[in-house]
């Protein structure tokens, strides 16, 4: 025999309902995907070696400065030195050919190193947050160009 109800509180007493009881979905099954700026930064160095040998690539490079405070001429502290990043743009084949390091930070380039290869950043050998945070956005961000900074003016 067929049952029609005519309110919703029937329904609810015979259990049935209009919708499906299903489960919401659950959002924690899925792996996230978070990177550290570490993992980030290794990608964009592995990613140096592979592609058109001719292309144009930008190179991280780590330039030191150590300066001495003679008014800590007597303390362990009256050296200071400080990191930053320079780009050195060349072609893909060149780095291939004289600067290309593993990620350990050894030579791993086909021919004779340049005399600058051991300026090239290496990420396992950088600790300092903020000196990956330069490479990644000095090295491997937008793109700049001359007409950016000089108002037109080349």
């Amino acid at each position: 025999m067929y049952t029609t109800y005519s309110t919703k509180e029937q329904e609810a007493r015979a259990g049935a309902s209009p919708f499906p009881t299903n489960a919401p979905p659950s959002y924690t099954d899925q792996p996230t995907a978070q990177h550290s700026l570490a993992d980030a930064v290794g990608a964009d160095m592995a990613s140096l070696q592979t592609g058109d040998p001719k292309e144009t690539i930008s190179v991280p490079m780590v330039h030191s400065t150590e300066t001495v405070n003679f008014r800590k001429l007597f303390s362990k502290n009256r050296k200071e030195v400080t990191h930053s990043v320079i780009v050195r743009k060349m072609p893909r084949e060149w780095y291939l050919k004289h600067y290309a390091k593993d990620a350990e930070g050894n030579y791993i380039g086909t021919e004779k190193p340049a005399v600058d290869a051991g300026l090239v950043f290496v990420p396992s050998k950088a600790t300092p947050q903020d000196l990956l945070e330069q490479v990644h956005k000095v090295a491997f961000g937008k793109e700049h160009y001359a007409m950016d900074f000089s108002g037109g003016l080349v």
